[in-house]
C-alpha cells in the first residue's frame, strides 16, 4: 500500500523479493557458507540442520545485484529474484561434498529449528528482464576458490 501511495505521488518504486541469496563472504549463521565450510573440512558425518528436507531457492548475490540494477533500469515495479530451483539442504550438502571430492553420511537433527519447510520463488517475472548467470554448482565452486 505504501509503494502504491508513493507511485500515486509520482515516485518511482521498485519492490523486489530476493529469495535465498548466497555468496562466499556470508556469515556462518546461514546454511550455504556453513555447508561450504563443512565440506572443505571434509566433515564426517556431515551435519545438516533439521531433517534436511527443508527446501530453498538459492540465487547468487551477483545475480541479485545485477537483477536489481536491471529491474530499476527497466522500471519493473514488483518481482521475485530467484532461480526457481528447489534445493533441499540434503542436496546442498551433497553438492558441497562432491565439490570437495568426497561423500559422507549426512546426519540430520529433526529436533533443531528449521524455519520454513519450502521456500521457492516463481522467476517468471524476473526472466522478462534478467536471467541468472551463476548456477548453484558454479556458486559452490566459486565459494571453494574464494574462501
Amino acid at each position: 500500500m505504501l509503494a502504491q501511495y508513493a507511485r500515486n505521488e509520482g515516485l518511482k518504486v521498485t519492490v523486489l523479493r530476493p529469495f535465498s541469496g548466497y555468496g562466499s563472504d556470508q556469515s556462518l549463521d546461514y546454511p550455504f557458507p556453513s555447508f561450504i565450510k563443512r565440506a572443505k573440512e571434509k566433515a564426517t558425518p556431515f551435519d545438516v540442520w533439521g531433517r534436511g528436507t527443508q527446501v530453498r531457492d538459492f540465487i547468487h548475490i551477483e545475480d541479485v545485484v545485477r537483477a536489481t540494477f536491471e529491474a530499476v533500469t527497466n522500471n519493473v515495479e514488483v518481482s521475485n529474484l530467484c532461480s526457481g530451483r528447489a534445493t533441499s539442504f540434503i542436496e546442498l550438502a551433497e553438492l558441497a561434498m562432491m565439490q570437495a571430492g568426497y561423500l559422507a553420511e549426512i546426519r540430520t537433527n529433526p529436533k533443531a529449528p528449521v524455519g520454513v519447510a519450502y521456500r521457492v520463488g516463481d522467476p517468471k517475472k524476473m526472466l522478462s528482464f534478467y536471467t541468472p548467470k551463476i548456477s548453484l554448482e558454479e556458486g559452490i565452486a566459486r565459494a571453494f576458490q574464494e574462501s
